[in-house]
């Protein structure tokens, strides 16, 4: 399973003469919570530093990758051409071969989320319809899963895509969903 964080209440009740008769314990899940304020503070921490955009979106990856230790998460962008670009990538060596990707409904699950605009969730990329290229790269990267999710101005345009690449062949988790 996933990473929780838990707040811990414990309440006494004592008795008549003074004495600790039960202790109340109230466990709490923070983990949302604690995943928004984490990534928040490295953003605002990374920017208040004058970092540029690509080294932001590169702290927040690393940061995920500490969260959900089997993910891999990326940001790419589609140049005027249609072939996709790394933004960041900490973890995954993308970064040359990501040019041979297209933009396409077929090429790739960041490809189809900036193509479709909607999240792609694929659970078994090997036999997905993905092309034979996408496949053996992934495959060679030990990877088995991914969630691509839109990144849209306020207009709805696609800007890029978030991918949470999975070593595990099935369904992201709570917190994998959460964080795209």
């Amino acid at each position: 399973g996933d990473r929780r964080w838990v707040s811990l209440l414990a309440d006494s009740i004592f008795g008549e003469r003074g004495a600790r008769e039960y202790v109340i314990l109230t466990l709490t899940d923070v983990t949302e919570a604690k995943l928004q304020h984490t990534l928040q503070s490295k953003a605002l921490e990374a920017i208040a530093h004058d970092l540029p955009s690509d080294a932001v979106l590169h702290i927040l990856c690393q940061e995920v990758e500490r969260i959900i230790p089997h993910v891999y998460a990326c940001v790419v962008g589609a140049d005027a051409g249609g072939a996709l670009y790394t933004h960041a990538s900490p973890s995954l060596p993308l970064c040359r071969e990501i040019r041979k990707i297209r933009v396409s409904n077929n090429d790739s699950p960041s490809g189809r989320a900036i193509f479709t605009g909607q999240d792609i969730m694929e659970t078994d990329i090997a036999g997905s319809d993905y092309s034979d290229f996408v496949k053996k790269l992934l495959h060679s990267l030990h990877i088995r899963s991914c969630l691509s999710c839109p990144i849209l101005s306020g207009k709805g345009r696609v800007l890029g895509v978030v991918s949470l690449y999975s070593t595990l062949q099935e369904a992201p988790g709570e917190l994998q969903t959460r964080i795209d």
